[in-house]
């Protein structure tokens, strides 16, 4: 899989192609490994105990920020979502609980080089 490391190589891809996602996570082989499936741990309020449970349940795909600005690929990033942020070819075939499109015929297509989401980032 290339690297991209230009604003220019991100900007050419979103020129050709309108199917194009990204996402942080640990990369596409754990994505993969996965299934493409991401898990929503949305939490109920347990009464008793005073706080959360969090039960992780299956979305329907995989969660992921449609590439329509360069400002998607600074949206997320860290512990939580991962430290690898990749562009993909995909699908939108529903929301998931935070509103955010979940796809699925994934292609991974980048990933995008952590001193160009830095770059990006200070734009």
């Amino acid at each position: 899989m290339t690297t991209f490391t230009t604003i220019e190589q991100i900007e050419e891809l979103m020129g050709t192609r309108s199917d194009l996602y990204v996402r942080w996570s640990h990369g596409p082989e754990a994505d993969a490994q996965n299934n493409w499936i991401s898990k929503n741990y949305a939490g109920t309020w347990d009464e008793v105990r005073g706080d959360y449970d969090y039960i992780p349940v299956d979305e329907i795909g995989l969660s992921a920020l449609a590439l329509d600005s360069l400002n998607a690929i600074t949206r997320y990033e860290g512990e939580v979502h991962g430290t690898v942020c990749y562009v993909m070819a995909a699908r939108e075939v529903d929301r998931c609980s935070d509103g955010d499109p979940l796809v699925d015929s994934v292609e991974p297509i980048a990933i995008i080089a952590p001193e160009l989401i830095s770059t990006i980032r200070n734009a």
